[in-house]
């Protein structure tokens, strides 16, 4: 079922821990695809599967203190109409996923004070083709560690449609390829620590 902005769906942890929801299936500890407006708090979400993702999300969406690990394809799948939106706060991301947090479709995102480590890929990827929402990533740590991939990777109309990305404040090392790749370099506005 779906929630609105003003009415979001919440699933929450309690507050004296971190509850444990573990998925081996390729469908995700929690998939919210086709719904929207649900938030996702102080949980943690594990994939132990070959494929899959810990999260699949379809904005709006609000994703925040959460710990979540993944060990067969992206930690938090992102997939939302354009305008629609995401926001992912305060979690800590990691377990040898191949990426952190990849979206394909909309813009729209915060990707705010997150720590990422223990990826084999790419941290953050969006390669949405659609959507005019700016991105906004700020105050991450990106720790990149034997990982052969890129801290930010921004393509597809996020780079090349006009739609702005607004990356400040993020500690960004040992990631193998780049620590930020950007297809045109225009549409970037960062301040970053490499």
């Amino acid at each position: 079922t779906s929630g609105t902005n003003a009415g979001m769906i919440t699933i929450q942890g309690i507050s004296s821990g971190k509850p444990s929801l573990t998925t081996s299936s390729t469908t995700g500890a929690i998939s919210t695809f086709n719904f929207i407006a649900w938030r996702v708090t102080n949980l943690e979400l594990i994939a132990t599967g070959a494929s899959g993702n810990a999260i699949l999300l379809s904005g709006p969406v609000t994703l925040d203190n959460c710990k979540i690990s993944d060990s067969g394809a992206e930690a938090i799948g992102l997939s939302f109409a354009a305008g629609n939106g995401a926001t992912i706060i305060s979690n800590e991301i990691g377990g040898g996923s191949i990426t952190g947090v990849y979206s394909v479709t909309g813009t729209g995102i915060i990707f705010a004070y997150n720590y990422v480590h223990s990826i084999s890929g790419t941290a953050l990827v969006n390669t949405a083709t659609t959507g005019t929402g700016e991105q906004v990533i700020i105050g991450n740590v990106l720790n990149g560690a034997g990982s052969t991939g890129r801290g930010i990777y921004i393509s597809g109309a996020v780079a090349t449609l006009g739609v702005p990305n607004l990356i400040v404040g993020n500690t960004i090392y040992g990631w193998g390829n780049s620590g930020l790749e950007c297809r045109n370099r225009s549409q970037a506005g960062y301040r970053d620590r490499h």
